[in-house]
């Protein structure tokens, strides 16, 4: 290969990893420092494949996704089925932007079929830079429709990600066609529709998948909707109950000072003091507190001691930190989640154990983070992994911990799972 086409091919591959990577960073949201010198390892690898390849295109169709995928998964902590589909899909704009490069030499410098490859010195200089024009453009494009997380299903995912390799297939055997045969003005009328109407079914499925991610976002929306009114609900009701007992407590106090004030003309100290301990304890039965400066944690908090307290729970509480306003209501859900797992696992314990919840929210390197620990009677880790609950409904099977991890994985977080001293222990931070 002669010095000025090998500068050519390796700019231009380089120009394409380049693309890919920055592509990937941005759809997956890493923003690691170090995401430079892996990007630019990650592009030298795309860049190696991509000149000494250039002839096959078969090999370049399989080695491209799995060196994405493998890409994503890996390095950048995506999910499988949403690196398969974003990959393909990239590897399907690819495809696109070949044939419409082969089809416009075709037209332009009546260079057919495989020679589009093969051919040297200036003139594929130009198809190359028109290649990476129309690479470039149809990718900033397509970022334009995927920059923000999409909300969608595992299944949704799986349903994409075979639509997506199903057009990969289509793309590569429109390419195939295209490099193998000389086209008569007829055939380039008939790819051309093919290719467009490639591009068309890709664009309404970018539209199905934003359409999908609105729906499922409404849904959730709705639900932590359902789970604010809820939350304040309860929290209404307490605070009415505490405003009745203050209520009752004003109109006995006379009565008891009364009470009192007999007891000591007889003499009776002790029952003086007994019954004044009785009445403290009585104004502090079911008192409201304020832990933290979030409403919405404050319900949960207070909803779940009640809970531990009727189930003969102890539950210790330590607080050094509030969440962010706007992450407040995941905050709670989530938080909710976590203790009625640790509660869930108390009402196991036999009645011999020590039934006890830890709570602790601090604040550590500017991240929110909560730590809770309850008793266990045998390891979780080892025999139940997946964390699915032995409740009737297997419909809710780990349905919490995935909540959970859902929401930590949201906010770019990191959740814990670890044993110790007899304890099973949560820590997040987000």
């Amino acid at each position: 290969m002669p010095i000025l086409d090998f500068i050519t091919e390796a700019l231009a591959t380089l120009i394409e990893s380049v693309v890919y990577t920055v592509f990937l960073h941005i759809y997956m949201e890493y923003k690691g420092k170090d995401r430079y010198i892996i990007a630019a390892g990650m592009t030298t690898l795309l860049f190696v494949i991509g000149t000494f390849l250039s002839d096959n295109l078969v090999i370049q169709t399989v080695l491209y996704p799995a060196v994405l995928i493998l890409y994503s998964v890996v390095f950048l902590k995506g999910t499988l089925r949403q690196a398969v589909a974003i990959s393909a899909f990239m590897i399907v704009d690819t495809i696109i932007v070949n044939v419409l490069t082969m089809l416009v030499g075709g037209l332009a410098f009546n260079i057919q079929g495989r020679a589009t490859l093969i051919i040297t010195g200036p003139t594929r200089m130009v198809l190359l830079g028109i290649n990476r024009i129309f690479f470039v453009i149809t990718f900033y494009t397509a970022l334009r429709f995927l920059i923000k997380k999409r909300s969608i299903t595992k299944e949704e995912w799986v349903l994409i990600a075979l639509y997506f390799l199903a057009d990969m297939v289509i793309a590569t055997a429109l390419i195939m066609w295209t490099a193998t045969h000389d086209f008569s003005p007829q055939d380039y009328v008939v790819a051309f529709l093919i290719m467009f109407s490639v591009i068309l079914i890709t664009l309404i499925s970018l539209v199905m998948i934003n359409q999908i991610s609105l729906k499922n976002e409404y849904s959730k929306q709705n639900e932590l909707v359902n789970l604010k009114l809820q939350a304040q609900k309860r929290e209404i009701m307490q605070l009415n109950e505490e405003y009745d007992n203050i209520r009752k407590i004003r109109h006995d106090m006379v009565k008891h000072l009364n009470i009192y004030m007999r007891l000591l003309n007889d003499g009776k100290y002790d029952a003086v003091k007994t019954a004044i301990g009785l009445h403290i304890e009585d104004c502090g039965k079911n008192r409201y507190v304020y832990i933290t400066q979030n409403d919405l944690i404050n319900a949960v908090i207070n909803e779940k001691a009640l809970l531990c307290k009727d189930k003969e729970i102890e539950f210790d509480i330590k607080i050094s930190a509030a969440a962010e306003e706007a992450h407040e209501l995941d905050v709670a859900v989530m938080l909710s989640n976590l203790l009625d797992n640790a509660v869930e696992a108390q009402e196991k314990l036999d009645k011999e154990s020590k039934k006890y919840i830890s709570l602790n929210i601090f604040s550590y390197q500017n991240k929110y983070c909560i730590l809770v620990k309850n008793t266990i009677f045998q390891s979780v880790l080892e025999n139940n992994p997946g964390f699915f609950t032995d409740k009737a409904d297997t419909s809710l099977h780990g349905i919490g911990m995935k909540s959970i991890e859902d929401t930590v994985e949201k906010y770019n977080g990191y959740v814990e799972k670890y044993e110790e001293d007899g304890m099973f222990c949560v820590h997040i931070m987000i």
